[in-house]
């Protein structure tokens, strides 16, 4: 946001910046968890004459990092399959 007034780059454009309140209702969260995010730094905020600005691509990516993969089993994922162990040694 430190180009010269009124002018913008391409990139600017396709990836508008948002305010703290929308790029918290953005990753379906509160102003207050952004902020905490920012501080620390796992969140990339630039400052504008008015306060934090995000970019789309950045809570995009911060988003991506935080879930859980497909690969990644999930907590009952790995309780029944150690249910299924212990049921097993039972049998045995």
């Amino acid at each position: 946001m430190s180009q010269a007034r009124g002018l913008r780059a391409e990139s600017d454009i396709a990836d508008p910046y948002l305010r703290i309140r929308d790029a918290a209702h953005y990753i379906n969260s509160s102003p207050r968890i952004v902020r905490a995010e920012v501080r620390a730094r796992r969140l990339v905020a630039y400052t504008g004459p008015s306060g934090l600005r995000f970019k789309r691509s950045d809570l995009d990516e911060y988003m991506a990092a935080r879930c859980v993969s497909a690969e990644q089993p999930t907590l009952k994922q790995l309780l029944s399959e150690i249910a299924a162990r212990e049921l097993a040694k039972r049998k045995e």
